[in-house]
This record gives C-alpha cells, structure tokens and sequence, in this order.
C-alpha cells in the first residue's frame, strides 16, 4: 500500500509540476521577441519626415523606444507655382514669397501602450504611441532663378542670376515677370543656420501582426514642433515660432 500511495502522489506532484508550466507557457506564449526596429515615413499638415525607431518589447502591451528623424517643415502659405516667363517651360516650380526653406533633425523617446492584451490571439493591436524629445532646425536661404535686364516684349532674353532674397533685391525677387523659377536645392547649403528647438506627438495607433517578426503599423495624432523665436520663411506673411498639426505615420521592420 504504501508504494501505491506514494506512486500516487507521485502523479499528483507531477501533474502540479506539468500544470504550472503550462500556465506559465501560456501568458509567455507570444513574447518570443525583445526587441523592435522600423523605418519610418510620416507625412503631415507642415511637412513630411522619415526615420528609424529601435525599442525594447518590456510586455505584451508596452514597448518603450527611441526615434531619430529627418524633415521638412512648410509655412502654410507657401505653395508651389509655375514661372511666368515664356520660353521657360522646363522651369522648376518655386514658392512665391519665400525666404528660406526649413528643415528639421529630431531626436526623441517614446512609448507604445496597447489597450489589451487579447491582441495576441487576434493579430491586431490597438494602443497610444507618444513622442518627446529635440528638434533641431535647419535654416537654408531659399534661391530664385531670376532675369535681370529682359526685354519687355521678350522676357525671355534677359541674363539670368541665381540669387536668395535681400532687402536689395526685394522689388526683382517679388517681381513675377522676373522669376525663371527654382535653384537647384542644394544651393545655400553652406549658408545654413542652426535653430534648437522641441518636439512632441501623440496618437492612435493599429499595429497588425503585433507579435509577429515582421513589425507594420500606422499612428495618427496631433504633433507639434516649438523653437524660441519665429521661424523665419516667408518674406512679407507672418512667421510663427511653432508648426501644430496633424500627422500621418507608418512604420516597417522587424523584431527579434
């Protein structure tokens, strides 16, 4: 009898044993992968960006992250136009108005929280996703192809000077009969000016495949970009010291 009873609660202990490791498989089942990184392309109300984000998975529902991005930011009034010069049809559209073109560097840290955890059986996760950090600005002369000395009957005769806005120029530079349109973007380049400033975002997020290995997924929020003094874009319309908006942003990579 007492080998039967001790062969009996043999069994017991190891069904106990069994049954605590099944339990434990079970809320680990999933979490196979520690670490995320995407690229990024986001566009939004001012702009757009792209970038790359590396994070580390804590749980099934937050991963913390870093994000480092390069962008563009636009003034709401500049838009792009055709030169009104005849013979220049292969004219690079240009900005009316426009003083500088402005770019941005960001820096920042984020987090991902989904809402539940029964993502996991379904494939699709929905959570918030936000963003702080540094944004450091870039500020490029913005260049016009201009003519100067045309011919009014002809205005496509006159020489043609590549130049970026002064006081000096204002009454050529403004002038729409005297824009041949664009410089080459990279025009400038050395002239840039530096302007630290700060980031953040905040938005919906649908992630699909959200413990797979590949990593896809799109967040929309509010983002705002602030800097200690007016940006300075255009020429005679206002210039604000930040650019509020809506963004639109996916992200593609992987886990392991």
């Amino acid at each position: 009898m007492k080998k039967y009873g001790f062969l009996f609660f043999l069994i017991l202990a190891c069904n106990s044993i069994f049954a605590q490791a099944n339990v434990r498989r079970t809320k680990t089942k999933g979490l196979i992968y520690t670490q995320e990184k995407t690229v990024n392309l986001s566009f939004n109300t001012s702009g757009f960006s792209f970038g790359y984000a590396k994070g580390k998975l804590k749980n099934y529902k937050v991963t913390p992250f870093w994000q480092f991005e390069f962008g563009r930011l636009k003034h709401p009034k500049s838009y792009k136009q055709v030169a009104d010069i005849s013979g220049n049809r292969n004219s690079k559209p240009y900005a009316y108005g426009k003083k500088n073109v402005f770019m941005t560097i960001r820096a920042m840290r984020g987090r991902k929280s989904y809402f539940s955890e029964k993502a996991k059986t379904k494939g699709v996760a929905v959570g918030m996703q936000y963003m702080v950090g540094l944004s450091l600005g870039l500020v490029k002369p913005y260049y016009l192809n201009l003519q100067r000395g045309a011919n009014p009957a002809d205005p496509s005769k006159g020489n043609t000077t590549t130049e970026k806005y002064s006081e000096e120029n204002r009454s050529v530079f403004l002038d729409y009969h005297s824009i041949a349109g664009a410089a080459p973007f990279y025009k400038g380049i050395k002239e840039t000016k530096l302007l630290p400033g700060a980031h953040g975002r905040i938005g919906v997020l649908v992630d699909w495949g959200a413990f797979d290995e590949t990593s896809k997924s799109v967040d929309a929020g509010v983002m705002i970009d602030v800097f200690p003094k007016a940006v300075p874009i255009m020429i005679d319309a206002k210039n604000y010291p930040f650019f509020l908006g809506l963004y639109l942003n996916f992200q593609f990579g992987k886990r392991s």
